[in-house]
């Protein structure tokens, strides 16, 4: 929502949202292999370690993913998520 409102109308209504949202609930977990990350900066401004990390690796789902996957696509090329100026957020779809 944040996207559509700086960037331009053309985005999802609420009422879509709603929908998708329902529709998500019959997504399921099919598979995962992800472990936790720890990673550390060093921030200039704050002259100090940062201490940050994330998921690393793969999840499978299943159900009827078609209604998500341009919103799928989209986040593979904005990314996602906290510290995405770090490159945090990436991932890619695979689809079988």
């Amino acid at each position: 929502m944040l996207l559509q409102a700086l960037h331009g109308p053309g985005g999802l209504q609420l009422e879509q949202l709603a929908v998708l949202v329902d529709q998500a609930a019959a997504i399921t977990r099919a598979d995962a292999d992800m472990q936790w990350q720890a990673m550390e900066r060093i921030s200039n401004r704050q002259q100090a370690r940062i201490k940050t990390g994330g998921l690393v690796g793969s999840i499978r789902y299943s159900g009827d993913l078609l209604p998500f996957v341009p919103y799928l696509r989209a986040g593979e090329v904005i990314h996602v998520g906290k510290s995405t100026t770090f490159g945090f957020g990436r991932y890619s779809v695979q689809h079988s």
